[in-house]
């Protein structure tokens, strides 16, 4: 079996990318995940299961996608907010 090669993006690019660990911080730190923390805070129990996986579902969004590509998950977590 062969061994996976990685890909030093940084190098291909020439550009400094974030490395993970900054990555999962700023995830962490992004208002809309801020937000939904809050919302489960306040939801009742039979909620919290679905506000969860979209909690999940946008920090690995944005965990592993630039800020501008993560633009249309917050889109789509807005209007799950508005719309119920």
């Amino acid at each position: 079996m062969a061994e996976r090669q990685t890909v030093n993006l940084s190098e291909m690019f020439d550009v400094q990318f974030p490395t993970a660990e900054e990555r999962l911080e700023q995830a962490y730190r992004d208002t809309v995940a801020r937000e939904r923390f809050a919302d489960m805070m306040r939801a009742p129990n039979h909620e919290l299961p679905g506000l969860k996986a979209q909690l999940d579902s946008y920090l690995a969004a944005a965990f592993y996608l630039f800020p501008e590509e993560t633009q249309v998950i917050h889109d789509s977590l807005e209007r799950l907010r508005t719309n119920g």
